[in-house]
């Protein structure tokens, strides 16, 4: 069953970059400028066309989450841009935990590489609350951590108030620091953001 799953997964990330490429949309989501003319396109469906993107980049697609989150702030309010983005990369998370703990050690080898997956499993095996630290700062790999997170015994309610909270933390900074709100894209801001 195990192989079967982890063949029919691999099969289906293939088949949607596949597509991904075939139909041109690769090449339009490769910037910020490139993501928000795709989604503006959308017209009355771009809030979901928005989300779809932020669960790929969440789950399958390379694409830095920065990038689509500040898509999300230069076309709907900032309110709007946090929630949607919120909800999909909610959505990815628990999706990645559920990948962890159905395809196992194998498919984190096949994303992360054997060495990265014993590294983070060693780290989160110290304690459910370095998992927590993990997601609360910038520099971790939080969608790689879903899935070994689902490879740990972890509970799945200290999962999910894990990402509740660490992933509201990080979109709401991405989203006021990204808007230029608190520090402005001009004037003295540029000097603080060099």
């Amino acid at each position: 069953m195990g192989l079967f799953f982890f063949a029919c997964l691999i099969c289906l990330i293939v088949v949607v970059i596949f597509l991904l490429k075939k139909f041109g949309v690769w090449g339009k989501i490769n910037s910020v400028e490139k993501l928000q003319a795709t989604v503006e396109k959308g017209g009355v469906f771009s809030s979901l066309i928005f989300m779809l993107l932020q669960f790929l980049q969440t789950t399958i697609l390379q694409l830095p989450a920065i990038l689509v989150t500040i898509t999300g702030v230069l076309i709907f309010p900032k309110w709007k841009a946090f929630l949607l983005s919120y909800i999909a990369i909610m959505l990815g998370s628990l999706f990645n935990f559920w990948l962890g703990r159905k395809a196992g050690r194998k498919f984190l080898h096949w994303i992360a590489g054997e060495e990265k997956t014993n590294k983070w499993i060693a780290l989160m095996s110290e304690g459910k609350y370095v998992f927590f630290l993990m997601m609360l700062f910038p520099m971790f790999p939080d969608d790689i951590l879903c899935v070994v997170a689902g490879l740990t015994n972890m509970s799945f309610t200290f999962f999910v108030w894990t990402n509740l909270l660490c992933r509201a933390i990080g979109i709401g900074g991405t989203v006021l620091f990204g808007s230029g709100t608190i520090i402005p894209f001009k004037g003295y801001g540029l000097v603080v953001w060099i």
